[in-house]
């Protein structure tokens, strides 16, 4: 027993100590190979260090030596393939390469074969190659493409379509479709690059919307677009007549685009969708057409939401749009600077009633949450029925099930008691509001909302230290980051003159409660404010309030009164030469403000926005 016992034991043993030997033997292998592989690195490193300094003859010695010590090293050859290729040394390169995939007896190294007989003009050959690659079929279908890609690459694209159609034919019916439509694309040949995408989508329906997204890029040259509408109207299919509608669509026919949305039996959801592209392009008749008809499908989610597009469509014809100026504009879409009232058109309360009675049957059939809260805004925006809206937008904030709704309406219920005057209730109730929503936006936008109504009470240092912590974590395209901004710089520029700033503030505050003739007469109040650069702010805001009652000549007068001194002489030329270009319609007078900016402010960061506009009014 004892005897067979030992036997066991010095078995095993035997066993454990190879083992260990193996595990010692790998472990050894294995740092080895880290040691040469660090060391190439550092051999590479100084390699690539020399072919950037100049010293291209030392590089190569060393990248031949990498190769030497260890073949599979791609970084090595690629470098020394490129120097040889720059350098034009076809002979010394076809040898280095054939050497390479006697080394790398892998597809891979052939198709680096392939590449350098077409950089040495031994096409024949290459041809050749690639065919009896792609004819034993020894390559997979990333392998295949990787072939195509070089010898497009290379400009041997007949050769790369004979490839093509031979894998077409044989295997993949829509090989390389996709990244041969790109590849004429970028060759201009437009007509091509149709075909190849028509092609893809024929074979792969999930592409659809990328294919589209493609084709939206061509140019809208007037010969081409009859080439395209050939091309797609010749196939008959439902995906070339959807493909031409989106054409259409971006050649701003409209209506032409809808009929051939209706021949390709598209489905009711991308036809809604359809319908919301014309809204965004202010086409409303047509918008309205197409939601009508909606109305008809067997689909009540549509139907719902095709009745509240429609109302969308009545409220959105009754709101005068204020006169558009691209740069001058810009200064004033802040929560701190702007209104948030609407004007209506006086002729369109008729419309305004029908959008009203949309919303209103939404809200009361169906229980639709963004009617209620659009009945709500008409009530605040449009007709300044603040108790009301309040009472609306409280009670949705309260139940309703949707997030998104409940938050709008939390914020809704602050700007209506700041446009109240209730800036004390609207700080406390910013404060609860806090406390409820935890979502990180959803902090943060409150946050900012308190930031404004601490500025209008006149809260400064709580301003500023808020601001300055802010600005920390908010990220640069943030909605409010330049409405923040844009409030600090006030602040600093009053500096301690408390009293200045404070009756600056009221008059933002008078212009968010739509009481805007009262701020025009606080920023006149401050025209002779001993601070130059107050006394600018003050007139410049003033002239851009006129506007909104036309007082064109006023708007004249003040930008005259600016001094030369302060950024704001800059911004009164532009606002002067905006509402003379896209107000009065003045081109004449418009260029000559224009140029006026130009000569004086070369530096203008609105440089080259307004030479590209000059050259558009002079056609």
């Amino acid at each position: 027993m004892n005897h067979y016992f030992i036997i066991f034991i010095i078995a095993i043993s035997s066993i454990l100590i190879s083992q260990n030997s193996e595990m010692n033997l790998l472990q050894q292998i294995e740092e080895n190979a880290k040691k040469i592989t660090k060391n190439q690195n550092k051999v590479y490193k100084q390699a690539k260090a020399l072919e950037r300094g100049g010293m291209v003859d030392e590089a190569i010695s060393l990248y031949k030596e990498i190769l030497n010590n260890n073949p599979f090293n791609q970084s090595a050859f690629r470098s020394l393939k490129n120097i040889l290729k720059k350098e034009q040394e076809w002979e010394l390169l076809i040898e280095l390469a054939k050497k390479h995939t006697k080394d790398n007896p892998d597809l891979s190294s052939k198709i680096e074969l392939i590449e350098v007989y077409l950089w040495s003009g031994k096409y024949k050959i290459a041809y050749n190659l690639s065919d009896e690659i792609i004819k034993t079929d020894l390559l997979d279908i990333n392998g295949k493409k990787k072939l195509i890609s070089k010898l497009l690459y290379n400009k041997h694209l007949e050769h790369g379509i004979k490839m093509i159609s031979f894998i077409r034919e044989n295997d993949d019916r829509s090989f390389y479709s996709l990244e041969l439509g790109a590849h004429y694309s970028m060759q201009m040949d437009f007509t091509n690059s149709l075909k190849e995408y028509l092609m893809h989508i024929n074979y792969n329906k999930k592409n659809f919307d990328l294919v589209v997204s493609r084709l939206m890029t061509f140019p809208d040259d007037v010969e081409l677009k009859e080439k395209i509408k050939l091309i797609l109207l010749s196939t008959n299919e439902d995906e070339s007549l959807e493909i031409l509608s989106n054409f259409e669509f971006k050649w701003e026919n409209y209506e032409d685009s809808y009929n051939t949305l209706l021949k390709s039996n598209t489905e009711p959801m991308k036809m809604y969708q359809f319908g919301k592209d014309l809204v965004a392009v202010e086409e409303f008749e047509l918008a309205e057409h197409v939601f009508e008809n909606l109305l008809k499908v067997n689909n009540q989610d549509i139907i719902e939401n095709s009745i509240y597009q429609i109302g969308s469509i009545f409220e959105k014809k009754t709101i005068n749009k204020e006169s558009f100026l691209p740069i001058s504009n810009r200064f004033f879409n802040s929560i701190f600077f702007w209104s948030d009232y609407l004007k209506v058109d006086d002729k369109s309360g008729e419309t305004m009633f029908k959008a009203i009675s949309m919303y209103d049957s939404l809200s009361t059939k169906f229980n639709h949450s963004h009617a209620k809260y659009r009945l709500a805004d008409i009530k605040y925006r449009a007709f300044g029925d603040l108790d009301n809206a309040l009472k609306q937008f409280m009670e949705l904030e309260k139940k309703d099930k949707q997030h998104e709704i409940r938050f709008a309406s939390a914020i809704k219920t602050l700007d209506i008691m700041i446009a109240q005057g209730d800036l004390e209730n609207a700080k406390k109730t910013v404060k609860l509001l806090r406390e409820k929503y935890h979502r990180k936006s959803d902090r943060l936008n409150l946050r900012i909302k308190e930031l404004q109504i601490s500025f209008y009470i006149g809260e400064y240092d709580y301003v500023n230290e808020e601001i300055e912590q802010i600005i920390k974590t908010i990220d640069k395209d943030h909605w409010a980051y330049n409405d923040i901004l844009d409030i600090y710089s006030i602040i600093l520029t009053f500096n301690k003159d408390v009293e200045g700033l404070k009756l600056f503030s009221s008059s933002l505050c008078k212009i968010k409660q739509n009481k805007k003739q009262e701020a025009i007469e606080i920023f006149k109040s401050m025209f002779n404010h001993e601070n130059i650069f107050i006394s600018d702010l003050a007139k410049y805001n003033c002239a851009y309030l006129y506007k909104e009652f036309n007082e064109f000549e006023k708007i004249i007068d003040i930008i005259k009164m600016t001094s030369s001194e302060t950024i704001y002489s800059e911004m009164s030329i532009i606002l002067h030469a905006e509402i003379y270009d896209y107000i009065i319609n003045d081109d004449n007078e418009a260029i000559t403000q224009y140029l006026e900016l130009l000569e004086k402010y070369p530096l203008s960061i609105y440089y080259e926005e307004i030479r590209t506009r000059l050259r558009e009014i002079v056609g």
